[in-house]
């Protein structure tokens, strides 16, 4: 499994719970808890949209693809082509999640079997009405995963499922909602509960852990 890492020096449209006004402070933070999650063990491609100076800190993990877009949609992009050309398991990640410590190597395993996985259990799918909340659950190796009608842009994907559904990822761009409905229909996305990791956007915090102290 590769990992591509999409790193932002423009603060989140959501002020994050933590270092909301300091991305940088904001992800290193995220970064530290990726790599104690054991995101250090996996071969990574860190995806620097216009932060060259902040190469140092990453360098050392794995390699370096600086972009200068200011684009959410170009950075994605880019991840999704470098990982079309490995041609291995992927596993997209964005810069502003707290991860639980070594859950790196439960998601690797799940991902065999669930084909499509994200590490985030979304508190809207329990809340907004638009989501039905009757959810298909699995266990496996003594861990609940259930059914995801959506998610973020922070996921793992099986490489032929990639593969055979690229056209299909790649053209929604950034709008992850209509791109997880539609490739549910081939593929579907299954979370952790409890989760892996969560976005740190205000609001946003996975539930059933306690992510701050």
């Amino acid at each position: 499994m590769n990992i591509y890492y999409r790193v932002s020096p423009f603060r989140p449209d959501n002020p994050a719970v933590v270092f909301p006004d300091d991305k940088l402070f904001l992800v290193k933070f995220s970064h530290d808890s990726f790599l104690k999650a054991g995101g250090n063990n996996y071969k990574t491609t860190y995806i620097l949209d216009s932060c060259e100076n902040w190469n140092e800190h990453f360098s050392k993990y794995g390699k370096i693809v600086n972009i200068v877009s200011h684009d959410k949609q170009t950075s994605l992009l880019t991840a999704y082509d470098f990982a079309l050309r490995d041609g291995e398991d992927s596993f997209f990640v964005e810069d502003d999640y707290l991860w639980r410590p070594e859950t790196m190597k439960q998601l690797e395993n799940a991902l065999k079997i669930l084909k499509v996985l994200s590490p985030y259990d979304h508190p809207a799918h329990y809340t907004e009405e638009r989501f039905d909340k009757h959810y298909e659950t699995k266990l496996i190796d003594g861990f609940t995963y259930r059914a995801c009608p959506s998610n973020t842009h922070t996921f793992a994907i099986e490489k032929e499922t990639f593969k055979n559904n690229f056209d299909l990822i790649k053209k929604y761009g950034i709008n992850d909602h209509a791109m997880f409905s539609e490739l549910n229909k081939f593929a579907q996305m299954f979370c952790p509960c409890y989760s892996c990791a969560t976005h740190l956007a205000s609001g946003c915090l996975a539930p059933n852990v306690k992510w701050l102290n």
